[in-house]
């Protein structure tokens, strides 16, 4: 057992080595995530696939090991199976309340990477793996900050801001606006107990005087007191004879700093793309994009962090110091909502329905007008009513023309179904396969 009373050892040295990156591009096996639920005790749990159907349902058997206590869940209610060939595929089991996915419902299909599933009342989120070497982090440990969440994404980055704070490495945090690239960069300077105040800079059509004083010289400078973060917005756009001027500051900045100093300033640079695309795009010098990412963070766009969403609303309500809970319709629409503009968006939200005076149960219809055109088909007939044309069209589409998923998603004998596909001169064949 470590010493508690030992000395915290010192930073190891940085050393010439090939960047840390931090990125998706490796995957292994698949499960579906839990991301809301009637039965709180469920929201976190993951559920591993493979090429035995995990059965998911309100009772635990042998085909469903694990138990969601959601009275609108039948006790068998949907099977997600992992297939040889990496398919994953989600099946109705004949459900009273049927399965959605991404709003629409289904009787068998194949899941595409972040998924949204609906079971009874339970939403979803389908992953694949990531194989990783990051430490996974308890849920207590999860901060309530833009980076809460379950994701693979969010786990990733507090572990950077944890291991690299004290560090250092240039970062280059790549993403669309309002991902959160600022926050990771902030975080990281005020983890890192740099003394001095974190400098913010956009290159694009800065001065040269102003670039090499606040820039340059500080990256120079061997005062302990004067360490700090600079974060550079926009790099590729920086005129090239300013990026050598750059370049030249962070070898310097190497070279003659002080033997046993543990720390000296810092540089963060934020872009749109990656820096090897701005280098081929040559907007961006190659010695320089070396430079300037010993550590490469990627941060996906709201939209890929779905099982991320709710957790975040409700950061952003308790900053507008309002309590809310969403209804199942509500929190689906919220989920599977396209997030075109990311975290800004999704404040704008949450604003709105502080706004709103709504307290207790939120509704689709207590939120903005966008997330009310979400489209999720809850159409069921009632008692001796005819579909139209069009709500058939679409019931055909989602079961693949499958006329016993038909009949049972429009609680119809299934001699009534081939009825209506007459009168309306609709063949269910052009709908399979």
């Amino acid at each position: 057992m470590a010493d508690p009373n030992a000395p915290t050892p010192a930073p190891a040295a940085v050393t010439e080595s090939a960047p840390i990156v931090f990125s998706d591009d490796m995957h292994s096996a698949a499960e579906v995530i839990v991301i809301y639920s009637p039965d709180p005790r469920a929201i976190g749990i993951r559920i591993p696939l493979g090429e035995v159907p995990a059965a998911i349902g309100r009772q635990p058997t042998a085909r469903s090991p694990v138990a969601i206590n959601d009275t609108t869940m039948s006790r068998d209610h949907a099977s997600v199976q992992l297939r040889p060939d990496g398919v994953a595929i989600v099946q109705d089991l004949q459900s009273k309340n049927h399965t959605y996915v991404m709003g629409a419902a289904t009787a068998r299909r194949a899941l595409l990477e972040g998924d949204v599933l609906r079971i009874g009342s339970t939403l979803l989120v389908f992953r694949r793996n990531r194989a990783t070497r990051l430490r996974p982090l308890a849920f207590a440990e999860r901060s309530s900050d833009v980076f809460s969440g379950l994701s693979f994404a969010a786990e990733r980055v507090r572990q950077l801001v944890s291991s690299e704070a004290r560090s250092n490495r240039a970062v280059h945090i790549v993403g669309e606006a309002h991902t959160g690239r600022s926050f990771v960069a902030e975080q990281l300077h005020a983890v890192s107990d740099r003394p001095a105040p974190l400098v913010h800079l956009s290159c694009r059509g800065v001065q040269a005087e102003r670039f090499r004083r606040e820039v340059c010289e500080r990256l120079r400078l061997q005062d302990p007191a004067l360490v700090t973060t600079i974060v550079l917005r926009d790099l590729a756009a920086l005129p090239h004879a300013l990026q050598l001027e750059l370049h030249s500051a962070l070898d310097d900045s190497v070279a003659t700093r002080t033997p046993g100093a543990c720390l000296r300033t810092r540089l963060v640079s934020i872009a749109d793309e990656s820096v090897s695309l701005s280098v081929d795009a040559g907007d961006l010098r190659r010695e320089l994009a070396a430079a300037i990412a010993d550590v490469a963070l990627e941060l996906p766009p709201l939209r890929e962090r779905r099982e991320d969403v709710l957790l975040l609303m409700d950061v952003f309500l308790q900053a507008l110091q309002t309590e809310a809970h969403f209804l199942p319709d509500a929190a689906e629409a919220l989920v599977v909502f396209p997030w075109r503009l990311n975290l800004h968006e999704l404040q704008r939200a949450a604003a709105a329905v502080a706004e709103s005076g709504t307290h207790g149960d939120v509704a689709v219809s207590d939120l903005p007008e966008a997330f009310q055109q979400v489209r999720l088909r809850r159409e069921v007939l009632d008692f001796g009513e005819r579909p139209t044309r069009e709500f058939l069209l679409q019931v055909l589409e989602a079961y693949g023309g499958n006329l016993v998923h038909v009949a049972h998603h429009l609680r119809r004998d299934r001699r009534q179904v081939y009825r209506w596909l007459e009168t309306y001169g609709i063949d269910a064949a052009t709908y399979r396969g």
